[in-house]
């Protein structure tokens, strides 16, 4: 027997009231409140308004209308980001200049990406340096230092070559 065809649910008033909360630039849990959702469960509301695929689509057209009104795209958002650059660079304000550039890596998606260090052993890197860098201690710590250095290690992962 078949399954039934996916019937989506048409958008209530409180889904718009939602999406224009969130397109006016509230967070999700405010925009699932003031959509009249209850304030105890309006975390988990908004998370599961997120994914629903008529919110996402209306999202996304309110969003591209944002843009197309405001004359504000990806160009003109990096051009920004440049002058700033420029001017926080002039000024002596790295911790400025880093953020603009950690801005425009998340515009393109390289910050979007998983680091490559995910699943890294710090505790078996940091000893592995430590047995580098300090004197020889007792035996139970050169031993502890031996046994954590000595773990398998993956493939490309050791930073201290």
């Amino acid at each position: 027997m078949k399954a039934p065809p996916l019937t989506r649910k048409p958008l209530t008033v409180r889904h718009q009231k939602y999406i224009d909360g969130v397109l006016a630039g509230k967070s999700g849990r405010q925009a699932a409140i003031e959509a009249g959702f209850a304030e105890k469960s309006a975390d988990s509301r908004a998370l599961e308004l997120n994914k629903h695929p008529e919110i996402i689509a209306a999202l996304a057209k309110g969003r591209e209308d944002l843009r197309k009104a405001s004359g504000y795209d990806v160009k003109a958002a990096f051009e920004e980001l440049d002058a700033t650059m420029k001017q926080a660079a002039e000024a002596k304000q790295f911790n400025a200049v880093v953020k603009a550039i950690e801005a425009k890596s998340r515009m393109v998606g390289i910050l979007d990406k998983p680091s490559p260090l995910v699943g890294l052993d710090i505790a078996a890197v940091l000893a592995a340096a430590r047995a580098r860098r300090l004197p020889a201690r007792g035996e139970a710590e050169d031993a502890r230092i031996v046994n954590a250095t000595t773990a398998p290690a993956k493939p490309g992962f050791d930073i201290f070559e």
